[in-house]
């Protein structure tokens, strides 16, 4: 859980407040290793306004949830087997503004 405010020492354009909550879970037994990872973050933008032609639209605010899921397997004590899986969503009230990532990493950790 954190927050945080950013200050420009200009007009404030680049100013903003962030409310954060993540959690974690991590499993491990024998030669598996699993991590799962879950973080929502608010934006506030005091100055900006959502709509870029309406300097009197509401302010700009963003959310982003963002979700991991990662499994690994232990081969030896050089190699890993692993799998990455990365999940981001982010919304926006101005138009455009949102977007949506998936990703997915497979391969092996090998220790030299």
């Amino acid at each position: 859980m954190g927050f945080r405010v950013k200050e420009d020492n200009g007009v404030g354009f680049d100013d903003f407040s962030r409310f954060q909550f993540s959690q974690r879970f991590i499993y491990e037994k024998g030669l598996w290793f699993i991590e799962a990872k879950l973080a929502t973050i608010r934006h506030i933008y005091p100055v900006q306004s959502s709509d870029t032609s309406n300097l009197n639209s509401s302010k700009l605010r963003r959310f982003e949830i963002n979700s991991n899921l990662k499994i690994a397997r232990n081969i030896n004590n050089d190699v890993k087997l692993f799998g990455d899986i990365n999940h981001s969503r982010n919304t926006s009230n101005r138009t455009g503004d949102g977007y949506s990532e998936f990703s997915v990493v497979i391969g092996f950790d090998i220790r030299i």
